[in-house]
């Protein structure tokens, strides 16, 4: 799985990494952390001895989900210690930031931070208690998927066509039908397209997303002709049965959340042909959410700003999938955050 990252620049005589720069772009997430653990007073929660998720949402009156994602930063960044799952102080945070030390500081914690940072804080402080973010603004979304398209579009190009050449020559023939599902961009099916010519793609996504994204990418990158669409929330759209070689989730999972994509891989399932391929492109922590730092902070900001959404392990990965009727699940390795995931229908 993905190493473990510092959120420090790269140094000379080391191989760069865009890794580094997405953690330094998320790096007040950990303030925002630190910031709703001591509001919350988790570190004296868990001081007294209730180190379990389940039990400390129980004492503390806040939610299990938003507990074990910022716990699980938290303990990465060096403030709590994680042993199978149950969390301890580290002894930087037994000494300053428990109240029942002489040395607390707390208070200064929160005082040190701009008003931005302090309302941030807070917001991840009620989330953590509810479990979820507060109401998005649709406009909000909209801009902020419009600024995010396409940077995504350039960052993944060039592991979508590690996963192109995987999938077209695995196959060993042309004309694949592939289902890209939430496609954005198209950026994972685009770089079918381009080596399999006589390849069909067929887009589920918003209207508004295939008039304004969808079908400009495929138009720049000359494959628009191979392209069908239909429009519309891809939960709720139909999926045709036993129709496709390919389905493709590029960075759907982790805002669905996991009961969401469950039933998705469901769907996906019967959508497939027998000996079809679902090629799952996400961020991915190690299955102790402990060492990889960048999916950690991910985590924390899908709480911010999901109802469900999260990161998952490859272990969760596996069970959900196979649970759904997959067979086989590999990894492959590819310039991009996490291994790719490759399920098969038997």
């Amino acid at each position: 799985m993905v190493a473990a990252n510092s959120s420090a620049p790269q140094h000379a005589g080391t191989a760069p990494s865009r890794i580094s720069v997405f953690e330094m772009a998320l790096a007040a997430l950990q303030t925002n952390a630190l910031v709703a653990a001591v509001e919350l007073d988790l570190f004296t929660a868990i001081g007294r001895g209730d180190s379990d998720v389940q039990f400390l949402a129980k004492s503390t009156g806040n939610s299990s989900r938003g507990l074990r994602i910022v716990l699980d930063l938290l303990a990465r960044i060096g403030f709590l210690d994680k042993n199978r799952g149950l969390y301890t102080l580290s002894p930087l945070a037994s000494q300053f930031l428990s109240t029942d030390s002489p040395d607390y500081i707390g208070g200064m914690v929160l005082a040190m931070q701009s008003q931005r940072q302090r309302e941030e804080g807070h917001l991840l402080a009620q989330t953590v208690r509810t479990g979820k973010p507060p109401e998005a603004d649709p406009g909000d979304l909209e801009q902020f998927f419009a600024q995010l398209v396409d940077p995504l579009f350039k960052v993944s190009a060039v592991a979508s066509d590690v996963a192109a050449r995987a999938i077209c020559g695995h196959s060993g023939r042309r004309g694949l039908r592939v289902l890209d599902i939430g496609a954005g961009s198209g950026v994972w099916s685009i770089a079918i397209a381009r080596r399999d010519s006589h390849s069909r793609v067929t887009v589920v996504d918003s209207p508004v997303v295939i008039e304004k994204v969808t079908r400009r990418f495929t138009a720049r990158e000359g494959v628009a002709e191979q392209y069908d669409y239909l429009p519309g929330n891809f939960r709720e759209v139909p999926f045709e049965e036993s129709a496709y070689d390919v389905a493709v989730l590029g960075h759907i999972c982790h805002g669905e959340g996991q009961q969401r994509s469950r039933e998705l891989f469901g769907r996906i399932h019967r959508a497939l042909k027998p000996g079809g391929q679902l090629l799952i492109a996400e961020i991915v922590p190690d299955d102790e959410r402990s060492n990889a730092l960048f999916p950690l902070l991910f985590a924390v900001n899908m709480l911010a700003s999901t109802p469900d959404g999260d990161t998952f392990t490859l272990s969760e990965y596996r069970e959900w999938l196979q649970a759904a009727g997959f067979g086989e699940v590999i990894t492959m390795e590819a310039p991009a955050p996490s291994p790719l995931i490759f399920a098969r229908k038997p």
